[in-house]
């Protein structure tokens, strides 16, 4: 277990946050913190939640909130264990956040402190202990930057900064807060210092604390084993919920705005203007993007996933590569199942560096076959009408789970009679139904079987 602490005596240090994406990734950045007569060097993990995006490993850019529940997050992988501090201590960490540019529905983002529990840190918008400590759901103090414009919190509709136990938003929020702010969509960077202050030997001393620009504050006296047990490992980390457009994208980096590795600190290589998705009958997404300025770019990644955790690759894309002129793409991705499907881009360098753009996400629900009824148990019948005019033969195969096909035909395309198929014989369970009109030309649905 790392644990870290910085006497209140002691400068803090400016931090680098990389995050790593889908799996935890170590990333060596020597911390220096004088104690008595030696000096302190450790490494760091870091750990982030549904894939935010990642910009040259020290700035973090959180997606989209298309899934909801501000489902992704970054955190410092690094304990504070309270107990194992034996005297005052002050722990201080700068963060640099951007929340956009544009007046357009966003939720801001939040700063939280939350005990580690059966809940994984961060795991989405939940696991910051939205609604209390039951369910598996851990104990959390949250600090929360509203853009969103809402009447919650008492702040009549206008963006502020507030404090809530337990990450419960649509509560009373704490400390005599809120405090209204300015526009916070302003295309500006912004510092936002989070202090705990640590005292074992005089509880009535210890507070949590959060300062925006060095001029909106809320402090919050209270005994920290009010909130954690002490002896268990507390983390510090954040969730936002951008929505929109490429401009509405909220990013977060540690350190003072403008430092070595802050966000502010370098100009992405690509620009993006704008990325869409639409569907083609019959069975294609068309994705269009275009950008506004390229620097050394080598090529885009097409990346797509259904549950926003595993991502794969489906295509590639040359670029411009260096460019000050719009430059616009397009590309086709064949889809096999109904249902709602998220694309993003990973833009490379020449030198190997990448970046990725916003998310967009697009609800398929026309695909040219229909199997019912679903469950079913003597009979199948599948509908393949759409594809009368285009096909004079196709291959029906049913599959098992784990690939097996138990049934193979060949059908000609009706547009008033559907398939029918005994299924007598198969055992319950979950069966997929995958009709094939040539190589890149594959429709699958499932169906159970009682």
């Amino acid at each position: 277990m790392i644990r870290e602490f910085l006497q209140s005596d002691v400068t803090p240090s400016s931090f680098l946050l990389p995050i790593t994406l889908q799996f935890m990734r170590n990333f060596v950045l020597l911390l220096i913190a004088t104690v008595g007569s030696f000096t302190l060097m450790y490494g760091q993990d870091f750990l982030s939640v549904n894939d935010p995006i990642v910009i040259n490993n020290t700035c973090v850019q959180f997606q989209n909130n298309a899934g909801g529940n501000q489902h992704t997050s970054a955190w410092v992988d690094q304990a504070i264990v309270f107990n194992d501090i034996a005297t005052p201590t002050l722990i201080v960490r700068d963060f640099e956040i951007y929340l956009g540019n544009t007046g357009e529905f966003s939720q801001g983002l939040a700063l939280v402190i939350q005990q580690e529990g059966t809940t994984a840190i961060g795991e989405n918008g939940g696991a910051l202990g939205y609604g209390g400590t039951t369910g598996g759901i851990s104990p959390s103090l949250a600090f929360e930057i509203d853009t969103e414009h809402q009447a919650h919190d008492n702040a009549g509709g206008s963006d502020h900064l507030a404090l809530h136990d337990n990450a419960g938003f649509n509560q009373a929020a704490l400390a005599g807060g809120p405090v209204i702010l300015p526009d916070m969509m302003d295309n500006s960077f912004h510092q936002l210092t989070l202090r705990i202050n640590w005292d074992p030997t005089t509880p009535a001393n210890q507070y949590v604390e959060v300062e925006l620009d060095g001029t909106y504050r809320i402090t919050y006296n209270t005994e920290l084993a009010n909130y954690f047990d002490l002896s268990l490992p507390v983390y510090i980390g954040g969730t936002s919920a951008p929505v929109g457009t490429n401009p509405n994208y909220a990013r977060a980096s540690q350190g003072i705005p403008g430092s070595v590795g802050t966000c502010s600190s370098f100009s992405l290589p690509v620009e993006f203007l704008d990325f869409e998705a639409q569907f083609q009958s019959p069975n294609k997404v068309k994705l269009d993007w275009s950008t506004a300025s390229e620097v050394n770019s080598d090529f885009f990644e097409v990346e797509r996933t259904q549950d926003l955790t595993l991502w794969q690759k489906v295509g590639k894309v040359q670029s411009a590569g260096n460019s000050s002129t719009l430059k616009s793409y397009s590309f086709k991705d064949p889809v096999s199942f109904n249902g709602r499907y998220y694309y993003r881009l990973k833009q490379v360098d020449l030198d190997g560096a990448y970046s990725y753009s916003e998310t967009v996400s697009i609800d398929v629900e026309t695909l040219p076959m229909e199997v019912y009824p679903n469950p079913a148990s003597d009979m199948l019948y599948v509908s393949t009408q759409y594809l009368s005019d285009s096909y004079n033969k196709l291959r029906l195969d049913i599959l098992d789970m784990q690939g097996k096909v138990y049934q193979r035909l060949s059908v000609s395309p009706s547009a008033d009679k559907a398939v029918e198929i005994p299924i007598s014989e198969l055992r319950p369970g979950i069966y997929t139904v995958r009709l094939s009109g040539g190589v890149n030309e594959v429709w699958t649905k499932r169906f159970m079987v009682n």
